[in-house]
Parts: structure tokens; sequence; C-alpha cells
């Protein structure tokens, strides 16, 4: 049936827009059309409730099979258009990428999209179960799906640099990068011989932000490398041996960031939750602090056997986050709604 099946992929940012979500969904949309499936993309808005009708009306005139919903994005903002716009078409799928961590009223507000979607997809187990807990009669048509990178995996491998430490993401706050920082400050402070690189793209609703970090940097061992493009980006992260990344709520596996880096066979050191996963705190080096990821990094970096070991274990988990199977899983949720 893939090879028939038209898609309509709704999303409030695609690139070039910086949002973690559209790039995600520029590749699931690259990786479906491989699998022969027909996908469009609307990403035009407005978003606002009074245009929810007209959207709904030019979606409809793609004749999708199915139209699935990519939620929240930069550019849906804080509107209830595409919640309206959900109830007004049929089959929907929606992918709720953030639920258990935002403000109760975004969750109040992923109420439409229960009962307007066939299927609910969610990233992470906590999400699903969380969400249940409070719509439990979204429970036969939810589904765990992983989350792929934008990022490429390069062919060809690179010379690292085994004292460059990156960061990488999306601009913005509650992403850890203070406590990036922070190391970068540590080491100086020991006179430890790591440089930090921030690689990523500016979040435009956050400029004072933006620039008050840079300013926090001055006198650091520390470079921004902003804007790049994602084979520019897999180049320069495959130049680096080691990434922190402090999520201020834990390595989970929403984090396409970390999926990314660990593609690329970076050593990640990162922080846990309670919505960490076993395997993560098992398979990725834990920090509970700047001063303790430093302390890490250092022992990695002077024990090539055990920085080896970490790499491996970060390739077999990055192999779980595989975008030709996270395409198949779609399609194959797609096949169900449609057959009934």
């Amino acid at each position: 049936m893939s090879d028939r099946i038209r898609i309509v992929m709704m999303t409030g940012s695609y690139p070039p827009d910086a949002c973690g979500v559209g790039g995600y969904t520029a590749r699931l949309t690259q990786e479906l059309r491989s699998l022969g499936a027909h996908v469009d993309v609307y990403s035009r808005g407005p978003w606002s409730l009074k245009n929810a009708s007209r959207i709904a009306c030019e979606i409809r005139e793609l004749r999708p099979d199915i139209t699935h919903i990519q939620y929240p994005t930069v550019g849906f903002n804080r509107s209830l258009g595409p919640q309206m716009t959900a109830l007004k078409l049929a089959p929907v799928v929606t992918t709720i990428h953030e639920v258990s961590q935002v403000h109760w009223l975004r969750r109040v507000s992923l109420y439409p999209f229960s009962i307007a979607s066939q299927a609910l997809l969610f990233s992470q187990q906590f999400d699903r179960d969380y969400a249940t807990r409070f719509a439990p009669w979204i429970s036969n048509k939810t589904h765990i799906v992983p989350l792929g990178s934008s990022i490429p995996q390069l062919a060809t491998k690179t010379r690292r640099d085994p004292h460059d430490i990156v960061c990488f993401g999306l601009i913005r706050p509650q992403k850890g990068i203070e406590e990036f920082i922070a190391a970068a400050r540590e080491t100086k402070r020991r006179g430890l011989p790591f440089t930090f690189s921030i690689v990523g793209m500016r979040d435009p609703r956050f400029s004072e932000y933006f620039v008050e970090l840079q300013k926090s940097t001055e006198g650091l061992p520390v470079q921004w490398e902003i804007g790049l493009d994602d084979t520019a980006t897999a180049l320069r992260l495959s130049q680096s041996a080691f990434a922190y990344m402090p999520y201020p709520d834990g390595a989970t596996e929403r984090r396409t960031s970390m999926i990314a880096l660990l593609a690329q066979g970076i050593t990640v050191v990162t922080t846990a939750s309670a919505m960490t996963p076993n395997v993560f705190k098992s398979e990725l080096t834990i920090a509970t602090s700047p001063e303790d990821a430093v302390e890490k990094i250092s022992g990695l970096a002077d024990n090539p056997r055990a920085l080896e070991a970490t790499v491996a274990k970060g390739l077999h988990l990055a192999m779980k986050f595989e975008w030709p199977a996270i395409a198949r899983r779609h399609l194959e949720i797609y096949e169900r709604i449609l057959r009934r």
C-alpha cells in the first residue's frame, strides 16, 4: 500500500526554519518518499483559530489518505489553530513531541488531538504513560515511534580532536548550555587543554538570551559555530571526540541532538533524571555536575581503551534510531488505520 498512500505532513516549521521538529519532519518526509509514499508538506499558516477552516480546506484539496500533524513546533507558537484544524480533518495522526515537561495549559491544549486523531505517536514510554494518565481513552491508539536526527551520518571518517568538546542543538533556554559553559570555566581553572564548541542554530525568539550567553564566554576556551547546514554540521561534529549535553530533564529518547552525536561516533557525557531510560543510564556517560563532566572526560581522554568502548556502546545505541526502521513503522501505522 505504501506506493499508493498519500500523506500530508502538517507542521508549523520546516527548513530553513530554526526548529528541531521541523528538521525532523523534513527527514521523515524524505524517508517516507524513499519507500514509495506520496508526501506533501503543509507549513503555510498562519495558524490562528480563524484560519483553521481555510487550512483544513487547502489540505483536503491535496486529497490525502492521512494527515499527519507534528506538534508542537516553533511556527505554531501558542495558537490553537492546529487543534481546530485537526478536528476538521480525517483521518488524522498526531505526533506529540512534548507532553510531560510543558506548562499545564499546553497539556490541556492537547486534548483536541486526543479526540481528532486516529493514532497518537510518542517518542518515549514516559510521555505515553504520562498522557494516558490524563486521557485514559487514548490508550488503544497510542504508539511509541523513535525519533531520528536530521543530521546525516558521514560515510567517511575524519580525524578527531581528543581535546575538543561540543554542545549541539538549538540555542535556547532549558538546554543546559549554561552548564556547558561552566565546564569550560572549570577546565580553564584547572589548566586543562580542552576547547569547547557550541554548534547549532539561533532561536529567533531568544535573541537577548543568545547575546548574554555569548558575553558569558568571553575569556573562556569557547567558540561559537552557528548556522551551519546539516552536512557542514555533520562534518564539524565528526571532528570532535566528546560532547557534553547536560539536559535539565535528563537524556531521553526525544533528544535528537544527542542521537545525532552518538551516530557520529562521539562520546556523549550527559545527565539523567526519572525520565531517562535504563538503557541510556547504562550505555551513556552520566555526569552529575559540570565539574564531574570535566573529570570523566579527562579520564576517558587519558584511557584510549575505555574511550573506544564508550564509542562502541554509543554507536550501538544509535542503531535504535535509524531512519529506515522509523519510516517503516510510520507506514505500518498509516496502513493499519486505512484498513479499518
